[in-house]
């Protein structure tokens, strides 16, 4: 839910930025070049987010920052809708932190399943010394196969 309200944040508040320009032209210049670059963000981030990506929140965030830079400098000419691009933008960056936050979760807590499946063989994944050979070296490092119900703590 999380990932669709992201998406409709930034294309609504770029559709908004772009559709409206009280900038002078130095400032135009370098909030197009930016914006250029958003914009592809925003394309990208709303696919990865309607998708699932693991890459989406890195990419909202990245596009979202870029936002709040360009409604900095649009306060320079219009503090009030300067602000408000900057909030929403801000809005839509805390969104992804959170995502990405939830996502770290994830990794550490898979890096941890990982090294106690890796630290605790179950007889039934051991290979004898005349079974096959395999690329798991845990399970290749075992050369006997103990009796029914142990488990073997590998080193």
């Amino acid at each position: 839910m999380l990932n669709l309200a992201l998406a409709g944040v930034l294309a609504t508040v770029f559709a908004g930025m772009v559709f409206t320009d009280t900038l002078c032209p130095e400032h135009r210049t370098i909030v197009q070049a930016l914006g250029t670059v958003a914009l592809a963000g925003c394309v990208a981030s709303a696919i990865a987010l309607a998708r699932g990506w693991a890459c989406a929140p890195a990419i909202t965030a990245g596009t979202a920052l870029i936002g709040v830079g360009i409604g900095y400098i649009d306060a320079t000419h219009d503090s009030t809708r300067g602000s408000l691009i900057a909030i929403s933008f801000a809005i839509a960056l805390g969104g992804a932190a959170w995502l990405l936050l939830q996502q770290l979760g994830l990794r550490l807590w898979e890096k941890d399943q990982r090294r106690r499946a890796a630290s605790t063989v179950p007889l039934g994944d051991m290979v004898t010394a005349a079974g096959p050979a395999t690329s798991d070296p845990v399970s290749s490092a075992i050369s006997a196969q103990p009796a029914e119900g142990h488990r073997v703590e590998a080193r």
